[in-house]
């Protein structure tokens, strides 16, 4: 159909990002200071940023710190893989997944970077020097277990310091 006449004006919106919107709310209501930034995958919990997902596999824990060290994300190049009390601050029963949200995980377990040197296990258990062998956090039962650095036993989740 062959329309005529004038152009009709249609007064075109102001354009405010949904995200930038959705970002200073939750910064501004949030009693934890939690605030999320879903385009650069990070998300501030009290006074550590943290990915919101995990490098996306099982991989030893040697290649879990390689990949926290290595991370370039939101401006940042001082990533590192947490310790087992940070991991551990993350957990949250009342989830599906057992980790607190935004946090998006691959499978069960994360490792942490703290060592049986720095927190004994209560068994002695273990086959060579507790230097060697890392703790890491079960999100879907809320237990801690510990590894030795041979094993694909974990994915990786990076924490700074803000």
């Amino acid at each position: 159909m062959l329309r005529t006449g004038k152009p009709r004006l249609v007064a075109a919106p102001l354009f405010i990002p949904i995200a930038l919107i959705s970002f200073a709310l939750s910064a501004l209501i949030s009693s934890d200071r939690t605030c999320a930034s879903e385009e650069q995958s990070v998300v501030v919990i009290g006074k550590r940023s943290w990915t919101t997902q995990t490098n996306g596999a099982y991989l030893r824990w040697r290649d879990a710190v390689d990949f926290c060290a290595t991370l370039r994300l939101g401006g940042y190049e001082d990533w590192r893989l947490p310790t087992l009390a940070e991991l551990e601050s993350l957990y949250s029963p009342d989830t599906q997944t057992g980790i607190r949200s935004p946090i998006r995980l691959g499978g069960c377990c994360l490792w942490s970077d703290t060592s049986l040197e720095e927190r004994p296990a209560a068994d002695d258990e273990i086959a060579g020097r507790a230097r060697f062998y890392r703790w890491g956090f079960m999100y879907d039962g809320g237990h801690s277990y510990y590894a030795g650095p041979y094993f694909e036993d974990g994915e990786a989740l990076c924490t700074r310091e803000n």
